[in-house]
């Protein structure tokens, strides 16, 4: 629980789970998530072999995914919403983190249900604010893949112009 000093209430941290095998990017991330009290990180995973099961054990509700870990990314994501599909699992909220997601890979995972697609390696002063609207249900595309993929869903393979790009989150 946190309080909320505007609404003098508290409110319950959104339980999240870390999966990445890159141990320094894992570290660094649990210590920027664990640092806003909106968030409580509950566990963290090296392969995304496991995810669906420590979801069920930790009660996690927001999944921050490696996309190219092992068995990670689309496998994981895929699992997940199967889960949750079949009543194994309660609902849950899936962010992958990717320094190198192509449009098509963003394309597969926004079909598996993946509400954020955010950049690693940017900083990470906005990561919170962007997580909140995650655990909300907001899809948040902050890499120019995923802006790519969000034109190709809308308007199939028509070629599009270098200014028809989509704007991504904003940075500071």
């Amino acid at each position: 629980m946190c309080s909320d000093p505007e609404q003098g209430e508290h409110v319950r941290a959104t339980r999240v789970l870390v999966a990445d095998d890159d141990e320094l990017f894992r570290t660094a991330l649990v210590e920027v998530v664990e640092a806003d009290r909106r968030f409580e990180v509950v566990g963290t995973r090296t392969s995304g072999s496991d995810v669906v099961d420590a979801v069920r054990a930790l009660a996690a509700e927001l999944v921050l995914l490696d996309v190219r870990m092992p068995e990670g990314g689309v496998v994981a994501a895929r699992a997940l919403r199967h889960a949750v599909e079949q009543g194994r699992l309660d609902p849950v909220r899936v962010v992958v983190l990717s320094a190198h997601a192509t449009a098509a890979t963003v394309v597969e995972l926004l079909r598996e249900g993946v509400v954020g697609f955010l950049v690693k390696g940017e900083p990470a002063h906005d990561l919170p604010d962007l997580l909140v609207r995650c655990a909300a249900g907001q899809v948040v595309l902050a890499t120019p893949a995923a802006a790519t993929a969000l034109l190709h869903l809308v308007d199939g393979d028509r070629p599009h112009h270098p200014s028809d790009q989509v704007r991504t989150a904003p940075r500071h």
